[in-house]
């Protein structure tokens, strides 16, 4: 089988042509490649040997590159504890914060709340805005809001009155 593969190129009409244009190849290939290797060494040895200085190194610092630098140190690593699914066993914040309203929408971003700070009007917030320099809204939950304070979680919950429907039942019934 080999042979019969072969034949045409070993005693055919063209096989001295084909045996000489592929020693050609051969041997082109073979001085190119005695060529290429010692330049390509001695471009390796001078480079290894070139001393690197900052000086060379230019980094474009741009406002949009500062912003982002400025930003690096309030992401987080690892995720955001906030997003925990156990929220409840969070401090209730000692600071002079009622929460008004809630306001729940998908998607989370959309989410509002009113908070009333030391007995002023409510203000509406949003998530990630800052109430004060170092008080964040962090989430908003169906009974809360959890605030960012200088780094630590808080939660703010909702006030809500307790419906006493026995005392109204009990008016209501001797009235009639």
């Amino acid at each position: 089988m080999f042979a019969e593969i072969f034949a045409p190129i070993t005693h055919g009409k063209w096989s001295k042509a084909i045996r000489i244009a592929a020693l050609v190849m051969a041997i082109s290939t073979l001085l190119i490649s005695l060529i290429a290797t010692p330049i390509s060494w001695y471009k390796d040895i001078k480079l290894s040997k070139a001393q690197s200085s900052r000086e060379n190194i230019s980094v474009a610092v741009t406002a949009k590159n500062l912003d982002l630098i400025n930003e690096l140190p309030k992401q987080h690593l690892f995720g955001s504890a906030i997003h925990s699914s156990n929220t409840n066993n969070l401090p209730i914040t000692n600071l002079q914060l009622s929460l008004i309203g809630i306001i729940q929408s998908q998607p989370e971003s959309k989410s509002s709340v009113i908070i009333s700070s030391a007995g002023q009007p409510g203000k509406v917030y949003f998530i990630g805005d800052k109430i004060s320099e170092t008080l964040e809204v962090g989430a908003i939950t169906k009974d809360g809001v959890i605030l960012e304070n200088n780094g630590r979680l808080e939660k703010l919950p909702l006030k809500r009155q307790k419906l006493a429907f026995k005392k109204l039942a009990k008016k209501l019934l001797l009235e009639d």
